[in-house]
C-alpha cells in the first residue's frame, strides 16, 4: 500500500430512496439544500460550463482560473464528456523524497514536477479539492459522474458522506 492510498476512503454501494415526504416544502428545501455545493452540482456545473451562475470558482496556483483552460466539454445523446486538457503541476526541487504518484515528471537538473489540485471554491466559503484520476469523466443530467473513482474529493465536498446522498434522479429546481 503506498502512502498516497492510506488518506484516502471511499464508500461505496446501492441506495433506495422511497419518497415519504409527499410534497412537504421542509423535505424540498432539505434536498435543494444538500445538493448545492455538492459533487453532482459541481460535476453538473463543469459539465454545463456554468462556474459564475452556479457560484463556483476554480483556482489553481492559489489563483483564480478559466476552467476552459483545463477542461474541454463535449456532448453525446445528453451525456456530456469532461476531459482534462491540463492537470494543474508545480516544479520543486529534489531534496531525497520518496517516489509516489503525486511525482509527475522529472527534470536532470534536480527538480520534479509534483501533482496539484484543482481547488474549487462554491458560495466563496466552501472549499474543496479535486483530483481527477481519470483523463475523462461522463456526466449526466443530474451531475451524476462515471466513473465513479475517476475524481477524488477533498476538502468540503470530501467530507460528505451517506447521509447527504439524493435520489439519482435529482434535479434541483431553480
Amino acid at each position: 500500500m503506498n502512502l498516497y492510498s492510506v488518506s484516502q476512503s471511499y464508500f461505496l454501494g446501492t441506495t433506495f430512496f422511497k419518497d415519504i415526504s409527499k410534497g412537504k416544502k421542509n423535505a424540498q428545501k432539505r434536498r435543494k439544500q444538500t445538493y448545492m455545493g455538492s459533487s453532482a452540482h459541481l460535476m453538473k456545473t463543469i459539465a454545463e460550463g456554468t462556474w459564475e451562475k452556479e457560484k463556483f470558482e476554480l483556482f489553481v496556483h492559489q489563483f483564480k482560473d478559466d476552467p476552459k483552460i483545463y477542461f474541454s466539454i463535449s456532448d453525446t445523446l445528453g451525456i456530456k464528456k469532461i476531459t482534462v486538457l491540463e492537470q494543474p503541476k508545480k516544479e520543486i526541487k529534489r531534496v531525497n523524497v520518496l517516489r509516489t504518484p503525486m511525482v509527475v515528471s522529472e527534470g536532470k537538473d534536480g527538480t520534479i514536477w509534483v501533482k496539484e489540485y484543482f481547488n474549487i471554491r462554491y458560495n466563496a466559503n466552501k472549499v474543496s479539492i479535486m483530483d481527477f484520476v481519470a483523463p475523462e469523466i461522463y456526466v449526466d443530467k443530474s451531475g451524476n459522474f462515471n466513473p465513479v473513482t475517476g475524481v477524488i474529493f477533498g476538502g468540503y465536498i470530501g467530507s460528505l458522506k451517506a447521509g447527504d446522498l439524493l435520489p439519482v434522479d435529482y434535479q434541483a429546481e431553480d
